[in-house]
């Protein structure tokens, strides 16, 4: 004659129960943490994903700039301009074209403007008039420009205020606070080709 087994968990199996419990609550608990973590980054840095996207369009606009007696590249604390390769927004399935392209800030609106000009604009136009013209960032509150080169006086490196030599700088750095950055500054500082740099 069989016995049958009693109903109910016996020990183990109650054991066996919490610690699955408890494992899955850890893991919810870890990834909800983790998530509220990244939402909270995500809301202080979201001004810094903005200048990123904007930083890494620049750097490959810098990188690929060229010399034009026409459109030397120039620039102050709070405006630059250069030419480069590019697409001026008409032709997306042609060769890269020179396109010239001009970033100035207003510190009364708080804007960084982008003005892009074509290339046959520059050369037939008397008065040039950009192709386009976009309000690329908002909320700022400073915006600034320094230019690295050879000071043959000082024969020796230095950052500039101002650019107005017929050559590239080694380097352009742009130092920019906005508001959502709670007065943290972000700074980039992009290599200009080589082949225009100034000689030493």
């Amino acid at each position: 004659m069989r016995i049958g087994r009693a109903k109910g968990f016996t020990f183990v199996e109650m054991i066996v129960v919490i610690v699955i419990t408890a494992s899955l609550g850890t893991a919810i608990y870890a990834t909800f943490a983790q998530g509220l973590r990244l939402w909270t980054r995500a809301s202080k840095d979201r001004g810094e994903w903005k200048l990123d996207l904007w930083g890494e369009r620049l750097t490959g606009d810098l990188r690929n700039a060229f010399h034009d007696p026409q459109w030397a590249m120039k620039g102050n604390q709070t405006e630059f301009f250069f030419a480069t390769l590019g697409s001026d927004g008409t032709r997306l399935s042609v060769p890269p074209v020179p396109v010239y392209f001009q970033y100035v800030f207003d510190s009364k609106a708080g804007t960084v403007i982008s003005r892009k000009y074509a290339f046959e604009e520059v050369l037939t136009a008397a008065k040039k008039l950009p192709r386009t013209s976009d309000s690329i960032l908002d909320r700022v509150i400073s915006f600034a420009l320094e230019y690295y080169t050879y000071d043959s006086r000082a024969k020796d490196y230095r950052w500039v205020s101002q650019w107005n030599k017929d050559c590239f700088p080694e380097t352009v750095k742009i130092t920019i606070e906005t508001k959502e950055m709670n007065h943290r500054k972000w700074v980039r500082m992009i290599p200009m080709p080589t082949g225009g740099a100034c000689s030493g």
